[in-house]
């Protein structure tokens, strides 16, 4: 018998990893990275750390790093995708659907792997690749700080005050002040 985890593992294997290859994603483990605008894009299908062999729990990360707002000269390039940590936007997919809840599946034994693998690329491909698209590159994440488009490309406090900090540190003042004002206007 096969086991949630064997099963988790394989759904990312035969299933996610060829449709998001299709999009330009390479795979490393359970994260599938793609260079765009200089940066890179991340797409994180985190496993809890409660799960067990035969109970897997997961959820996925949307991630975004621009080279330019790496004062420390980071140690990834075009060829070498950074950490997720070193991600200047993120997000959960969850958080992208109108009623913004955090959003996980889970795996057992017994789970239908083709419906599941389905499901979370069908929520991928209609509103995950929008916000990294959106996302794509820094003059983008900017645009929508001029313009907080629509519910999936809108910017929340928190993202806008990190992106605020980052811009200050490498001696982006002009951007900065327009992440600022943003704040300001939304009263965070």
């Amino acid at each position: 018998m096969v086991s949630a985890r064997e099963l988790y593992d394989e759904m990312i294997r035969e299933r996610v990893a060829p449709a998001l290859r299709e999009y330009g994603f390479r795979r490393r483990r359970n994260r599938f990275t793609r260079a765009s605008g200089g940066g890179w894009q991340m797409i994180d299908f985190q496993a809890s750390q409660f799960g067990s062999r035969d109970d897997v729990r997961f959820t996925i990360n949307l991630h975004v790093a621009y080279p330019e707002l790496e004062a420390g000269g980071e140690s990834w390039t075009q060829s070498r995708p950074p950490p997720a940590s070193a991600s200047h936007a993120q997000e959960r997919i969850g958080m992208l659907l109108p009623d913004r809840l955090d959003l996980w599946w889970e795996v057992t034994a017994g789970t239908d792997a083709a419906g599941l693998s389905k499901e979370t690329l069908e929520l991928i491909e209609e509103v995950g690749l929008a916000w990294l698209e959106a996302r794509r590159d820094l003059d983008r994440y900017l645009d929508l700080v001029r313009t907080d488009a629509g519910p999936q490309e809108s910017l929340e406090g928190y993202e806008l005050r990190r992106m605020q900090r980052l811009l200050d540190r490498v001696g982006r003042r002009q951007e900065a002040a327009l992440v600022r004002d943003e704040l300001e206007r939304r009263g965070i």
